[in-house]
């Protein structure tokens, strides 16, 4: 038992005997005091010998004998008795309080210290990486409402535990994938670079050399680039820079990199819907998430790409729709998923339509694929209400 717990009671013992010495000393005198004056008045009612009168009202009462007064025909009781069986009861009734109470004291601290040593029994498991235990109580008190906390407490560890086990797991393959991507790439430049040590290459295949070496290193450029963006949006670090500009402007300005492209390639562009309606968008952000979206349609259509705009008050819904071979249907489920390359091009890195998902989702939009006469991109754009 804790000693400073033992040295209170010592000193509230002390007091208490203190208290009823002093009560006791109390009832003893009013009842004494009580005792002369009933007898006083009862000789002063009953005896005519007024002098023996006088002098029994004065005569201390404690200190004259039994027979002095018993003469007259009077019973008193016998003070000093009355006095010791008047401070023996009153300690024996305090005292016996007083050990009921530090009884049910110790019994309740005992009670409470159990509970306290489970808890931290619990607390020592959850360190320990137990997340299993459950130490929810639903009584109405507040070592309940702490155990209560502790175990929400313990909830957010776990989910938050296992999110870093999610991520860490994610971050590996992650960096597997983006070891992989750059491995291809620098691969093929090893091989280039061997064959253009050979004097004996002619001119012609040495540019031809030089120009997919170029290619690889414009490959690990992209990727890095969008690597980076990637792990700004993931880092939760981009803020957004939202401005209001025609739907017109923004497609022209977003496609206008490809034109060379579709000209050489004889690929039409067709914008269909009002054309002049409004975008609240960040330009630059929404421009890459797009682009990389044309850039998908551009790699598999045969001739045209159709870009709609549809404005109604919950949403601005964009439609870019190719007229190509369409997406296999098992990779529907998965083509905005990092690093997933679908049956139709293995050459892909993988990355350009998630950056886009994210870019969108940050904007409190949707992105949807379709095949129907070709792959068709939906993105819906909510509008705030402000």
């Amino acid at each position: 038992m804790n000693k400073k717990i033992i040295f209170i009671e010592v000193i509230i013992l002390i007091f208490i005997i203190f208290f009823t010495s002093f009560i006791s000393n109390k009832i003893y005198k009013n009842y004494k005091e009580v005792i002369i004056k009933n007898n006083a008045y009862i000789l002063n009612e009953s005896s005519s010998d007024k002098e023996i009168i006088n002098i029994i009202k004065d005569i201390d009462i404690e200190n004259v004998s039994l027979d002095e007064i018993n003469k007259y025909g009077y019973e008193v009781y016998e003070i000093p008795y009355l006095k010791n069986k008047i401070y023996f009861y009153s300690y024996l009734i305090i005292i016996s309080i007083y050990l009921i109470i530090i009884t049910i004291f110790n019994v309740y601290k005992y009670k409470s210290n159990k509970k306290i040593i489970d808890l931290d029994n619990y607390l020592l498991g959850i360190l320990n990486g137990n997340y299993s235990l459950d130490i929810r109580d639903y009584k109405e008190n507040e070592l309940s409402k702490l155990k209560n906390d502790i175990y929400k407490v313990t909830v957010k560890i776990r989910e938050q535990n296992i999110n870093l086990e999610n991520d860490k797991n994610k971050l590996e393959e992650l960096l597997s994938n983006i070891s992989h991507q750059i491995k291809t790439p620098l691969t093929s430049m090893y091989v280039i670079n061997d064959i253009l040590l050979d004097d004996e290459i002619d001119k012609e295949k040495q540019k031809d050399f030089l120009i997919k070496n170029r290619n690889q290193l414009e490959k690990i450029e992209w990727l890095v680039t969008n690597l980076l963006k990637l792990s700004r949006l993931d880092s939760g670090v981009v803020k957004l820079e939202k401005q209001n500009i025609k739907f017109n402007d923004f497609i022209d300005k977003t496609i206008e990199p490809l034109l060379i492209n579709f000209e050489l390639k004889n690929i039409k562009i067709i914008k269909k819907g009002d054309l002049n309606s409004n975008l609240f968008i960040d330009i630059n952000w929404m421009n890459e998430a797009i682009l990389n979206i044309i850039k998908n349609a551009y790699q598999y259509t045969k001739d045209e790409i159709k870009i709609t705009i549809k404005d109604n008050p919950l949403y601005d819904e964009i439609t870019i729709k190719d007229n190509g071979p369409g997406i296999k249907e098992e990779d529907l489920p998965h083509i905005f998923e990092r690093f997933y390359k679908s049956g139709n091009n293995k050459d892909s890195i993988g990355i350009g339509l998630n950056l886009s998902y994210k870019i969108i989702t940050m904007h409190f939009g949707t992105i949807d694929v379709f095949n129907k006469n070709g792959t068709e991109f939906v993105i819906k754009l909510y509008k705030q209400v402000v």
